[in-house]
């Protein structure tokens, strides 16, 4: 039961944010002169996402330990005691670059974007940070960070038409010329 509640703790705290938020945004303002949807809307479908996909990590949680709650060996019956202790230590200092990696890699990445620019930073960032989450496959990394940038720049650039971050100094004007190849 108290495994159960941690791992349903995190996807009720996301479906929390996001009622908050939606309740947050209906006082927005309506629709704008360059929008007719408004500003809240691409809030709401952002806010909307993060409640369904939490709502279906609930459900596949409870359906998950269901279906999975079968015995496993005892390494200390098998003799792999050592090794398994060895294993686990390495898993843990892994884990704890990596997971250091998650939450320090997006912090460098708004630094650089305010001194580089969006431009110039997205197109390392998102690749490098598909790498720490784990994705190997050059393919996929360059495929997915390539549509998800030309996305981005299609849904800021065309169809809100809000500026991205361009950078300092020269940056600016480097960035300044990648906008205008975009629009």
């Amino acid at each position: 039961m108290a495994n159960n509640f941690k791992a349903v703790l995190a996807p009720v705290l996301w479906v929390v944010f996001g009622i908050v938020g939606l309740l947050i945004t209906l006082d927005y303002m309506g629709p704008l002169p360059t929008f007719e949807l408004g500003a809240a809307f691409w809030p709401q479908v952002i806010l909307v996402g993060i409640i369904l996909v939490s709502f279906i990590q609930i459900l596949s949680i409870f359906f998950s330990r269901s279906t999975t709650n079968q015995i496993t060996s005892d390494p200390l019956l098998n003799g792999e005691a050592q090794s398994l202790k060895e294993a686990d230590e390495a898993v843990f200092l892994n884990v704890n670059v990596r997971t250091l990696a998650i939450f320090l890699l997006p912090l460098v990445y708004v630094y650089g974007m305010h001194q580089f620019g969006f431009f110039l930073v997205t197109p390392v960032f998102l690749p490098l940070y598909m790498y720490v989450m784990g994705v190997r496959e050059v393919k996929k990394i360059f495929f997915v960070s390539l549509g998800f940038y030309g996305m981005i720049i299609f849904l800021f650039v065309h169809l809100v038409f809000t500026p991205l971050p361009q950078g300092a100094g020269a940056f600016h004007s480097l960035n300044g010329q990648f906008l205008s190849f975009f629009q």
